[in-house]
């Protein structure tokens, strides 16, 4: 029997779910099933340095202590969102333009009954709050992906390109994800032409026309090399993919793997201390979770 956390995890993964739908019912209504199962994963993990298997019996029950916790934290910060969710939505509307009420701005379907009201104010009051908590810096990160602002431009001047050169150049670990990934090639087409950190020769291309973009949902990721990250994630597992843009490297040695969409393009990248993948991991379930985890105890070395 293992004793890796991370599979055990996995293993158990099932009867957290059951003990979420017994026992956390009703947050079910602001998180999903899946989001909660993730989340004890999470919290158990983070105790990982104090963690040790004494039996499957002793496991259950700090499981089962871990992800009731967990239960109690998510119900808590619901309870006090809840409470502030009607100042947050008075402020929301409040600041409207002049001669744009709330009809003018939810869906017809929407904008009347009171489930669904109290629906859009507790969307509203989670994204207030979820905005104030972010660094002034990570409020900007959000606010770039609704701006037509070159990537590599953006990262420029909220001062993260020279960060990621140096701890690339230092060969510390770099896990990119996403736009993460997309950053680190030599050009991009999107927004018309931009330069990328030229960590990697290649360019960034959107999908060919006739495709539908962006690809969205879950695809499958085959492995073209070993690596350390691959660690007990089968070829061919599915992860969560997001995107209009994808990368051609310019060396094909760089591609760890590949995913068919119209065309079989490069979803994964590895080149020394760098790891970079197009997908999702967070969103990723299981698979995804095991690529996490491998990350955090990988050295940097292919």
């Amino acid at each position: 029997m293992t004793t890796d956390l991370a599979a055990l995890l996995i293993e158990r993964a099932d009867e957290l779910a059951r003990l979420v739908r017994r026992e956390g019912s009703a947050l079910l209504r602001f998180e999903s099933e899946e989001d909660l199962v993730q989340g004890i994963h999470l919290r158990a993990l983070a105790m990982a340095g104090r963690f040790e298997f004494r039996g499957a019996a002793s496991f259950r029950a700090w499981l089962l202590g871990v992800a009731r916790a967990h239960l109690a934290d998510r119900r808590d910060y619901w309870h006090a969102l809840k409470r502030r969710s009607g100042r947050v939505l008075r402020l929301t509307w409040n600041g409207l333009s002049a001669g744009t009420g709330p009809r003018e701005r939810v869906p017809a379907s929407t904008a009347t009954g009171p489930s669904t009201f109290a629906s859009r104010r507790e969307d509203l009051a989670l994204v207030a709050r979820a905005l104030g908590l972010l660094s002034a810096r990570d409020r900007e990160l959000v606010e770039w992906q609704s701006e037509e602002v070159a990537l590599t431009e953006q990262a420029r001047r909220l001062g993260l390109a020279e960060p990621i050169r140096a701890h690339i150049a230092a060969g510390r670990p770099y896990l990119g994800i996403c736009l993460g990934y997309q950053l680190l090639f030599t050009e991009s087409e999107e927004f018309g032409h931009s330069k990328g950190l030229d960590v990697l020769p290649g360019v960034v291309r959107r999908f060919a026309p006739g495709l539908k973009v962006p690809h969205m949902g879950w695809n499958q990721v085959m492995q073209r090399r070993a690596h350390p990250l691959w660690g007990n994630i089968a070829d061919g597992s599915r992860f969560y993919f997001v995107h209009s843009y994808y990368a051609i490297p310019e060396e094909d040695a760089s591609v760890a793997a590949i995913t068919p969409y119209g065309i079989d393009f490069a979803s994964v990248i590895s080149q020394d201390n760098v790891f970079a993948v197009q997908f999702h991991p967070e969103k990723s379930q299981h698979a995804g979770l095991g690529l996490l985890s491998n990350f955090v105890t990988w050295d940097g070395e292919s």
